[in-house]
């Protein structure tokens, strides 16, 4: 079976239409539609990690080896001391509230990445401005002291 039939049966077989799946995995129907009829190269990583975290072999789904479905072995998490999970759902539920912070914590990032960028930018002319401000004011003191002489003699000469 190809691989493309294989996300198909999956997603029948937790009983999403194409369009329900897209909006639980926030992708395009079209995308679903192009990965279930095998016209793209590797499989979508939304796609495939929502099958496997609802208990798909991700093997199975990539490759086409071993079984459809993979079993949890609640056991495992006891011996790491990991409180048992007897609802597998309850783990989607907190994968998918992780997912979700993750995107706004990277959200936050980007909105302050701008603005640490933006203020860089107005720093930077501030100090531009700064600089400019301080040749010029150099300028005039080169100025007045050079001018000082000629004040000097205009001053104290006598008619």
């Amino acid at each position: 079976m190809k691989r493309g039939k294989r996300y198909a049966q999956a997603r029948k077989t937790l009983g999403l239409s194409q369009d329900e799946l897209a909006q639980i995995i926030q992708i395009t129907q079209t995308s679903i539609s192009k990965m279930e009829r095998d016209k793209f190269e590797k499989p979508n990583h939304e796609y495939t990690d929502y099958l496997v975290s609802q208990g798909f072999n991700r093997i199975w789904l990539v490759d086409g080896e071993g079984e459809m479905k993979t079993q949890i072995n609640t056991e495992s998490f006891k011996t790491k001391g990991i409180k048992e999970i007897d609802n597998p759902q309850i783990l989607l539920e907190e994968f998918e509230k992780l997912k979700i912070e993750v995107k706004e914590k990277d959200k936050t990032i980007e909105r302050l990445t701008n603005k640490v960028d933006t203020l860089s930018g107005q720093l930077i002319e501030a100090l531009q401005k700064i600089q400019s401000l301080y040749e010029g004011l150099k300028l005039e003191k080169h100025k007045a002291y050079t001018m000082q002489p000629l004040i000097n003699s205009a001053v104290y000469a006598r008619p």
